[in-house]
């Protein structure tokens, strides 16, 4: 079920073009057959990956990409190009790409090009099923990495064999001593690994072959975790279920940091989860009504409201659903809440975490943020709160800040976590 499937032929549909960044796609089935679609825009030499995880009723592009549109003002939009809707120069990915981030997104369960449950579009069996798609999709993604750095280490060790045959292969005192030591240097190390029974996969008896990677080592690169919304939500669930199963024995992930935009911690005309009136009332009308009706569709209405056109760039683009989401769907993102808060014990203290969100939110309760965050138990978090946005901040007017004081908090942890290496080997 972990096999990713490759899809670069696909580069040149109308629904992907060039302007989109041509990113690298894929695809893989999750544990319950559900085709889920994804995709990369990589940069050589990377210094670090960044996941991202859209929201309701978007998708990876669509939320993280530009829109091929003309804003005329703060009402109206008007669209240039159907076909090319999604635009890599200027995003947030084309930032991130410029600071040295390969980027990775999927397109989650009932969105974008992957399937939904039941074979409807926004429709999902448990919201944690969403959760467990990230972590397949973050075990492919640091598989892959592991391969790719094992690949360059064997290709190391061949130039290095290849550079000690010619050198033996010369009558040459001095490089003949310096083949001999290197030798039996290599010859020590392999004795001493094999003595303690590791079994190492970078050096083998064909370092020059390439073989299928199997095994649970976790790639050097950091890993940052980034979810909008409904997304942000999925991110820290994400860290609780980790923590929770510890990755199902395939070993930790090497997860440096995790940014919540807009998080769906607090809806806003809902109480609070941890409220008497949430446990007693809402949660047990949403799985009565969840049950007796779960595919009756929830058509809605509420939209931005503080910047309107913004609402027109989703009825502009042609993957996203215009037909609401399941009953079922809408009683699982309340569970989802609830859960969030239940296992608040399981969120990791090591892992820095980033909440960004707008005290004008129409949709997710700031005061709900806000008072997740003081409960947190963690070594390093921080709230940044913003005034002037409502709730889509990577599209509305002012979320260049937003991507900027991202990408500066990803830089002071690795700063920091350089100067606290250099100190602890002094």
């Amino acid at each position: 079920m972990d096999e990713c499937i490759s899809r670069e032929e696909d580069n040149n549909t109308p629904t992907t073009t060039k302007v989109d960044g041509n990113p690298k796609l894929g695809a893989f089935f999750n544990k319950d057959g559900l085709l889920m679609s994804s995709y990369g825009w990589l940069v050589k030499n990377a210094i670090g990956i960044i996941l991202l995880i859209h929201g309701l009723n978007s998708h990876a592009r669509l939320t993280f990409l530009r829109q091929n549109v003309e804003i005329v003002d703060n009402d109206k939009v008007i669209l240039k190009d159907a076909n090319n809707y999604y635009v890599y120069k200027d995003s947030w990915i084309e930032h991130f790409n410029k600071n040295g981030y390969s980027v990775y997104a999927l397109d989650l369960e009932g969105h974008g090009l992957s399937d939904g449950w039941g074979d409807l579009s926004l429709n999902i069996n448990k919201f944690d099923d969403l959760v467990h798609d990230v972590i397949q999709y973050l075990n492919i993604i640091n598989d892959d990495l592991c391969l790719e750095e094992n690949e360059k280490n064997s290709k190391a060790i061949c130039d290095k064999a290849k550079e000690c045959t010619t050198l033996c292969n010369y009558d040459n005192g001095s490089n003949n001593d310096k083949c001999k030591r290197n030798v039996r240097s290599n010859n020590k190390r392999k004795r001493e690994k094999a003595s303690k029974g590791t079994n190492n996969p970078q050096s083998n008896d064909k370092p020059c072959s390439s073989k299928e990677h199997t095994n649970n080592k976790c790639s050097s690169l950091p890993i940052y975790i980034l979810g909008q919304s409904m997304g942000g939500n999925i991110a820290l669930r994400t860290l609780q279920v980790l923590e929770k199963t510890q990755n199902n024995g395939k070993g930790r992930l090497n997860i440096q940091g995790c940014i919540s935009l807009s998080s769906m911690i607090c809806f806003q005309k809902i109480a609070s989860p941890r409220s008497y009136k949430y446990k007693i009332f809402y949660l047990p009308f949403t799985r009565l009504i969840g049950s007796l009706f779960p595919t009756l569709r929830l058509a809605t209405k509420i939209g931005f409201q503080k910047y309107p056109y913004l609402n027109q760039l989703s009825n502009f683009d042609n993957i996203t659903s215009k037909i609401g989401l399941t009953l079922k769907y809408w009683c699982e993102l309340v569970k989802a809440t609830s859960n969030l808060e239940k296992d608040m014990r399981y969120m990791p203290k090591d892992i820095p975490i980033l909440f960004i969100h707008s005290k004008e939110d129409i949709f997710c309760l700031y005061r709900g943020v806000v008072s997740f965050f003081n409960r947190l138990d963690n070594d390093n978090k921080e709230l940044i709160s913003l005034d002037n946005m409502e709730h889509g901040l990577t599209t509305e007017p002012g979320n260049e800040i937003v991507l900027e004081k991202i990408v500066n908090w990803i830089k002071k942890l690795k700063t920091k976590k350089q100067m606290t290496k250099s100190l602890k080997n002094k």
